[in-house]
C-alpha cells in the first residue's frame, strides 16, 4: 500500500511540475519568427480477397512532409509545405511516387493557456509520377497532376519550452484533377494528424 501511495504521489508531483512549467510557456509565434516542422508517417495496407484461392497482397507507404514558415505579423504565418509519398510492396508495384507542394497561411489564436489553436488555408499541386514498370511502359503511363485546396486546423501543445510544440489536428483536402475527363476529383479527410513544429 505504501508503495502505491509513494508512486501516486510522485506521479502527481511530476504532473504538477509539468503543468506549472507549460502554463508559463509562450510559443514564439510573433512577427519575424520562423518555423520548421512537419510529419513522417508510415501506412501499412493488406488486401485480403474473399474469393476462394485468391492470395492477399500488402504494401507500405512512407510519407514525408516537411514545412517551413515565417510570421509576417503576430500570429499570422506564411507557410510552405512539401510532401513526398513513397510506396513499397506488391500492392503498389505499379504505383509511382507522389510529390506535392503547397503554399498558404495559418493563423494562431492566443488563449490564456499555452495551447495555441490554429486555422489556415493552403493551395498547391500534386504530381503523380508512374513507376518504371513494364505494365506502365506498355500503357504509356504519364505523370498526372492535381490541384489541391487544404484546410489545416488543430492545436499546438508546447513540449517543455517555447521553441518546440506537438501539432495535433486535421487536414481537409479537396483534390481537383487537371487531366480533364480522364481524371478523378478526391476529398481526403484523414482520421488525424500528428507532427512536431519548431519556432525560433
Amino acid at each position: 500500500m505504501s508503495r502505491r501511495i509513494i508512486t501516486a504521489g510522485a506521479a502527481l508531483v511530476a504532473l504538477t511540475a509539468f503543468a506549472t512549467t507549460a502554463s508559463a510557456l509562450d510559443l514564439n509565434t510573433k512577427r519575424g519568427y520562423r518555423e520548421l516542422g512537419g510529419a513522417i508517417t508510415v501506412t501499412f495496407e493488406n488486401d485480403m480477397p474473399q474469393a476462394k484461392g485468391a492470395e492477399s497482397i500488402s504494401g507500405t507507404k512512407l510519407t514525408i512532409a516537411p514545412q517551413f514558415g515565417y510570421f509576417i505579423m503576430d500570429g499570422l504565418e506564411f507557410l510552405g509545405v512539401f510532401e513526398l509519398d513513397i510506396p513499397f510492396g506488391e500492392k503498389y508495384e505499379n504505383v509511382g511516387t507522389e510529390v506535392g507542394v503547397q503554399l498558404g497561411i495559418e493563423y494562431f489564436f492566443r488563449l490564456a493557456g499555452p495551447v495555441r489553436p490554429y486555422l489556415g488555408i493552403l493551395v498547391g499541386m500534386d504530381f503523380h509520377v508512374p513507376a518504371d514498370t513494364k505494365a506502365n511502359r506498355d500503357a504509356d503511363a504519364k505523370t498526372t497532376k492535381d490541384f489541391n485546396l487544404t484546410i489545416p486546423l488543430g492545436i499546438l501543445i508546447p513540449l517543455f519550452n517555447e521553441h518546440v510544440a506537438a501539432d495535433v489536428g486535421l487536414r481537409f483536402t479537396y483534390q481537383v484533377s487537371l487531366e480533364g475527363e480522364e481524371g478523378t476529383d478526391h476529398i481526403v479527410v484523414p482520421l488525424g494528424y500528428l507532427g512536431v513544429r519548431c519556432f525560433w
